[in-house]
């Protein structure tokens, strides 16, 4: 698999806009991400739309996290490029307050996009809703939890896929990855952020080797 000039499996400290660029056309199958969600990020939603739509396989999925008081820009910028598909709820354990709407929120919005429409009737039926399996913030502060990502990849890809993760944070998506079978590379700009995570799939991969 050409990858450029990366290798697979691993976590790059990165700007994911630099980083996808280098990446070839068609070379993904599933992206899997959860970008910043305040205004000032929301450029963000632009790269993803832009770069997934050249690195996705046709019928390949775009799937993003997203908080809810900016969803209109943010549909708005992913539908440049992609096909909105479905929201998906995931609902909180506890709720929490978005000061500027006054509003508890009790659910986050999963948004499913799609590179091209393949034949709908060969596609799975698939819920809506997605239960917390428990929060994840010891590795990032909006770190996601590593089940919900598994759910996820099980259901938008199959074994052996490629899967990348331009906002990679503390590395959950590349453990419920490594979890699933699936190939990952990640991007993640803060260098922090990205030794924590290529630590966390180092253990990741111990518990596995001692578990065969």
């Amino acid at each position: 698999m050409n990858l450029g000039p990366f290798e697979l499996d691993m976590v790059v400290n990165m700007d994911c806009l630099e980083g996808m660029k280098q990446l070839p056309d068609g070379c993904v199958d599933l992206v899997l991400t959860d970008p910043p969600y305040p205004k000032e990020y929301l450029e963000c939603w632009d790269l993803l739309s832009k770069q997934s739509a050249r690195l996705l396989k046709h019928g390949g999925y775009c799937i993003a996290y997203s908080g809810q008081l900016y969803m209109p820009n943010v549909l708005s910028k992913m539908t440049q490029f992609l096909t909105y598909r479905w929201c998906k709820a995931l609902l909180h354990k506890q709720s929490h307050i978005i000061w500027p709407a006054r509003t508890f929120a009790e659910w986050k919005p999963i948004f499913i996009f799609q590179n091209g429409i393949l034949d709908e009737a060969k596609e799975p039926i698939r819920h809506d809703v997605i239960y917390p399996s428990g929060s994840d913030k010891q590795y990032h502060k909006w770190g996601q939890a590593v089940g919900e990502a598994c759910d996820l990849i099980i259901s938008y890809s199959s074994e052996n896929d490629l899967i990348i993760d331009p906002f990679c944070g503390g590395g959950t998506v590349p453990i419920a990855c490594i979890r699933t079978n699936r190939h990952f590379i990640g991007f993640e700009i803060d260098a922090g952020c990205c030794a924590i995570a290529n630590k966390r799939i180092e253990v990741e991969r111990q518990q596995l080797r001692l578990a065969l």
